[in-house]
């Protein structure tokens, strides 16, 4: 799995001409110019963000425009090793704004640590918005302080932002007839070929209802995970979320599945792609 996080696309898979001059780790490349996350983004990244663009931007209301929603799982779990149904509200905290400056860099968040790789939820459009604005400014960051010839590597200019509705329907599908191929998967019997969503969950007697960690799950034939099922994703030309989620049936988990986006709620994610600008 981790080799497959740090892969980039192979020329053919998306029927195009690409320049691969560059190299983006955790990215898969659509064209010369536009790169997209291969999995959402997770809980992790997003208390990263917290931290350091909370010192970073001087913006003394960001808490209070970045946070999620306090009680915004309200998923459940079974503990094998305490035999109880467990709500994710009671053990999950969003480290408040007074803590903030104590914690590591890396730890915006207070949470179990195997919740930490699962998608990030509950968020706002605006709030999306506001981590592609920090991921953009952390990306330069990161590129000045490569030495001269690592710096050939990557781009030099990248703007990180949501995809377009277009964009996430070309990595969802890896250019297929999303008629025929309606989850991106040429065979859907196939190990990672199926969607997580409702019935992934059936017959499960502990009540498990949540997505996945964001490294497991569907896997498209561009290599790019749970672009349908486990949450649905935001666009950033649109009023829709698109791919559906786990709490979706498989048929409302497809390429071309959208359900309006009234309010931020724990099935809704969101991942996003890097342009080369120039």
């Amino acid at each position: 799995m981790l080799v497959l996080i740090f892969c980039l696309l192979s020329l053919q898979s998306l029927g195009q001409s690409i320049n691969k001059k560059y190299s983006l780790p955790g990215f898969v490349q659509l064209n010369d110019t536009l790169f997209i996350s291969i999995v959402e983004l997770d809980i992790r990244e997003y208390g990263r963000f917290l931290v350091i663009w909370r010192e970073r931007s001087g913006d003394s209301d960001f808490m209070r425009k970045a946070l999620p929603s306090p009680d915004y799982l309200g998923w459940t779990y079974w503990d094998n090793y305490r035999k109880e149904l467990l709500t994710y509200s009671d053990l999950y905290e969003i480290v408040d704004k007074d803590r903030l400056t104590n914690q590591p860099k890396d730890t915006a968040i207070s949470f179990i640590g195997w919740i930490s790789n699962w998608p990030v939820v509950n968020v706002t459009k605006q709030q999306a918005n506001l981590y592609c604005e920090f991921r953009t400014k952390d990306y330069e960051f990161f590129y000045n302080s490569q030495k001269k010839k690592k710096k050939e590597k990557y781009p030099a200019n990248l703007v990180f932002r949501l995809p377009t509705t277009n964009e996430w329907i070309m990595a969802a599908s890896s250019m297929l007839d999303t008629a025929t191929y309606k989850f991106g998967v040429v065979d859907y019997n196939q190990k990672y070929s199926k969607p997580v969503c409702a019935e992934t969950f059936i017959g499960d007697s502990t009540g498990q209802s949540h997505p996945y960690s964001v490294a497991y799950g569907q896997i498209n034939k561009s290599g790019i995970i749970n672009m349908c099922g486990n949450v649905a994703e935001l666009v950033s030309n649109s009023d829709f979320v698109y791919g559906g989620s786990y709490t979706d049936s498989s048929k409302n988990c497809t390429i071309t599945s959208r359900q309006l986006f009234v309010e931020p709620k724990n099935n809704i994610g969101f991942r996003v792609v890097a342009v080369i600008r120039n």
